[in-house]
Order: C-alpha cells, then sequence, then structure tokens
C-alpha cells in the first residue's frame, strides 16, 4: 500500500512538472508573438525617427516596401532615445497591455519616461519627459526608455556631445 501511494506521489509530481513546463513554454511562446506583433506594428507604420541613441545604427528593412529602421542593443534604453511611435502608445494607452497568461489586456502604467527632442526650427536639442504606457513584459523587449534626465543624457548623446554639453 505504501508503495502505491508513494508511486502515485511521483507520478503526480512528474505530471505536475510536465504541465507547468508546457504552460510556462506556451506562456512565453505567447509572449514573443505578442512582441513580434506589435514590432510588425511599428515596423508597417513606418514612423521616422533620429535614432541618436549610444551603439544604435540605421538599418535598412527591405519588405513590401523598403523603409529605415533604428536598431539598438535589447534592453538599452537607447532604443526610446526617440519617443514611442505615436501607433504603439495610443495602443497601448487605449487598450493597455497585452497579458500573454489569459489572452487579454491590462491597464498600462502611466509614467514619465525621458526621450531625446531635436527640434531644428526652434534650434533645440534637450531631453524630455512625457508620458509612457509601461508594460512589464515589453519593457525589455520591445520599447525600453531612458527613467531619468540623466539616463537620458547618457544614452542618447554621443561621448562627444556629452562632453560638450558638460555632461561627462
Amino acid at each position: 500500500m505504501v508503495t502505491s501511494t508513494m508511486q502515485l506521489l511521483v507520478l503526480q509530481a512528474l505530471l505536475f512538472f510536465v504541465v507547468m513546463t508546457f504552460a510556462f513554454r506556451s506562456q512565453r511562446n505567447n509572449q514573443k508573438a505578442v512582441i513580434a506583433d506589435l514590432g510588425k506594428l511599428i515596423v508597417d507604420n513606418c514612423p521616422p525617427m533620429l535614432c541618436t541613441g549610444l551603439d544604435c545604427a540605421v538599418v535598412t528593412e527591405r519588405n513590401v516596401k523598403t523603409m529605415q529602421l533604428c536598431a539598438c542593443p535589447i534592453g538599452s534604453p537607447a532604443r526610446g532615445c526617440d519617443p514611442m511611435p505615436f501607433i504603439l502608445w495610443h495602443d497601448l494607452i487605449v487598450n493597455g497591455c497585452p497579458n500573454v497568461t489569459v489572452n487579454g489586456r491590462d491597464p498600462a502604467q502611466k509614467v514619465h519616461r525621458w526621450f531625446r527632442r531635436v527640434n531644428r526650427f526652434s534650434n533645440t536639442d534637450q531631453c524630455e519627459p512625457y508620458i509612457f504606457p509601461y508594460c512589464a513584459e515589453l519593457d525589455f523587449n520591445l520599447w525600453r526608455s531612458p527613467r531619468t534626465k540623466r539616463e537620458c543624457e547618457l544614452y542618447c548623446y554621443s561621448l562627444a556631445e556629452q562632453r560638450k554639453r558638460g555632461i561627462i
């Protein structure tokens, strides 16, 4: 009797492990799909970007239409030196953050983030805050932005610009 109970407990533990592993992988795959969908939303609307972030480069995307995008290291706040494209910003503010666990949306947390605003007409170039729709799942992979003015200055200006401005 003890052996049967022990075997049953081991079998239940194994089954639990298999189910949890499958659920975790499914959730991770759903998260990747959501990030890919939102990334495609950016690419499809091809927003103009200055691409001033450190270690970022303008790359040409060739699909139905040729466009230039700003490529930055994954997870770097330099990605957010340009403000979030309006179409993505609006989608997250209005519809909320994708929740891959329940296949729905949760309200985005509205926080302040910083970006580099270059206005050639008024001849200004400075870091400015804006309301940012924070989604934990998307922060690292899709659109990480500087959290402070200091972080904006360090990630969004070249070393020469930082020296000229007295930042470093």
